[in-house]
């Protein structure tokens, strides 16, 4: 199971010393404690089609103490993402005597099912043992947690080949109304025809549509297009409506193609979702 830890420092204002052989505060002549969730900009669940993940987030206090203190986390009504894709196994971890800080551990499932666009886990932190929330002085108590889709590498290998199933097409669904599941459709993908690219053979569209070349990025599996701008996506009637962007990811691991395709024309076919996957 791979961990990715994000971490980063509270605010300027909040010096303190970890030195073992002394407890040093805040605040000398008070003992103030801050809480607050350590920041991160910006702050992502990780989902890897191919394993679970642990993502950890961290809340801190600006001393220590002499004893255990317990951090109570909820989350928030305002929480959008998919609580079936996560998991947290204790929103009450523990700050060790002698310590400035615990973990809450977010584990997303392995799965080729993402959560929605745009949805977000929102933590709020409700309290600290011995310490305060105090947003004038820089606690952060509602952390909003976006999330991204990586696999562990990108392998052309694994979009490359015949028969991967179209999943989705909105220029033939919404357009059209073909059902796609009915026709059965499939593509082949070769590799190129330059380094790090890949072809669609008879693109996306319908209508003498022509093969659709990407670029495919080594590091990410993020893909933009690599053809002629003269390209065919579709013919309206007799007249030919090229390529103009096509944006989107590979997720080599489980085989997946997801592109956003744009075309110079009207609703529905300006902006077009296409779904490929080797099964």
């Amino acid at each position: 199971m791979k961990k990715y830890i994000v971490f980063t420092f509270l605010s300027a204002a909040l010096f303190f010393s970890c030195d073992d052989e002394e407890f040093e505060t805040f605040d000398v002549d008070s003992d103030f404690s801050l809480a607050t969730f350590q920041d991160a900009a910006p702050a992502q669940l990780v989902y890897n089609p191919a394993a679970d993940t642990d993502n950890i987030y961290t809340v801190s206090v600006s001393n220590r103490a002499n004893s255990d203190r317990t951090v109570n986390v909820s989350v928030a009504a305002t929480s959008t993402i998919d609580p079936t894709s996560y998991e947290i196994l204790n929103l009450n971890p523990v700050i060790p005597a002698g310590q400035f800080s615990a973990d809450i551990v977010v584990t997303t499932f392995a799965s080729d099912v993402f959560p929605e666009t745009g949805t977000s886990l929102v933590l709020t932190l409700d309290g600290v043992q011995g310490a305060e929330i105090d947003a004038a002085l820089g606690s952060i108590a509602s952390y909003s947690i976006g999330f991204t889709v990586e696999c562990p590498s990108v392998d052309i290998a694994g979009i490359v080949g015949d028969g991967a199933t179209v999943l989705e097409n909105e220029l033939l669904t919404d357009g059209f109304g073909a059902d796609l599941s009915a026709g059965g459709l499939t593509r082949t993908v070769l590799a190129g025809p330059g380094d790090g690219q890949i072809t669609i053979v008879g693109g996306v569209g319908f209508n003498s549509s022509e093969d659709l070349i990407l670029n495919l990025d080594p590091a990410d599996g993020s893909l933009s297009y690599g053809g002629s701008p003269d390209a065919i996506f579709f013919f309206n009637g007799p007249d030919p409506i090229n390529y103009t962007t096509a944006t989107g990811r590979a997720l080599t691991c489980i085989g997946l193609i997801e592109l956003q395709i744009a075309a110079p024309f009207a609703a529905p076919f300006d902006q077009n979702t296409f779904r490929i996957q080797f099964q």
